[in-house]
């Protein structure tokens, strides 16, 4: 068996088939589409139960993000979006994964602190409904999620561990999305922030490995732009990557 898994998702043709250029022995490579006509030299093609064939774009992808063991079967699995470019071999990451008895990687958010600080942004600049922020926002504040929490992680990528504390983050984290969602009749779409506060609240035994934006923006993975092979260059605010509410280690790949 493998010792691990890159998982990634590409839904209603939103972005192209990024091949990965270096591909390593010991990794299975999983791509989700709903697409019958995608072909991959070195992505081996999965596709959704049939009860979300008619399911919007976010629903399908993070049904995969957060059901990734219904897909893959190694007992690591590297969750990353259809954005991520793979260019090398990460063996050396799961390497330390292992070492460190991880349960999960998570990526610090490379410009929010604060998990609530993300809506403005949302609103201003996605056309999301700020009545869907205050929904997402009066969730949060009922999980008794501090607003002065500094820990909000990005959805991009994210390594999990195959256990229990995993699967059961996953399935409230997709229940309470769907929750949000309800009245809109579809999933909430910033999972990150639900993610975020619901690991800082009710998971804080999970032992992270916690990485930055870093991690998709070297030579190993790099985060391109969107329909584009053109790697993107966006800016890190160091300032703001290692403040953390708790005494940890951030791994930078290179």
């Amino acid at each position: 068996m493998m010792q691990y898994s890159i998982l990634s998702f590409l839904f209603n043709d939103y972005e192209i088939l990024r091949e990965p250029v270096e591909v390593s022995p010991n990794c299975e490579y999983v791509l989700v589409t709903d697409n019958p006509h995608l072909v991959s030299s070195k992505w081996h093609i999965k596709y959704l139960p049939n009860a979300l064939k008619d399911a919007d774009g976010f629903t399908k992808s993070f049904y995969v993000r957060y059901h990734p063991f219904e897909f893959v079967s190694t007992p690591i699995c590297c969750i990353i979006d259809g954005s991520v470019l793979i260019k090398k071999s990460i063996d050396k990451l799961i390497s330390v994964f292992e070492r460190r008895q991880s349960d999960t990687a998570l990526m610090v958010h490379f410009s929010q602190i604060n998990a609530y600080d993300e809506y403005p942004f949302w609103v201003q600049n996605r056309g999301y409904s700020p009545i869907q922020a205050a929904k997402s926002i009066a969730f949060m504040e009922a999980l008794g999620y501090p607003k002065t929490y500094k820990g909000t992680f990005e959805a991009g990528f994210r390594i999990c561990r195959n256990n229990t504390i995993n699967h059961q983050l996953n399935n409230i984290t997709y229940m309470s999305l769907q929750h949000i969602g309800r009245d809109e009749l579809h999933i909430e779409r910033v999972d990150q922030c639900i993610f975020s506060a619901i690991v800082n609240t009710k998971f804080t035994q999970l032992n992270v490995l916690p990485v930055t934006r870093q991690i998709i923006q070297n030579p190993y993975m790099q985060y391109c732009y969107h329909q584009s092979t053109r790697e993107s260059s966006m800016p890190i605010d160091w300032s703001k990557m290692y403040l953390f509410d708790k005494p940890t280690k951030v791994f930078l790949l290179n």
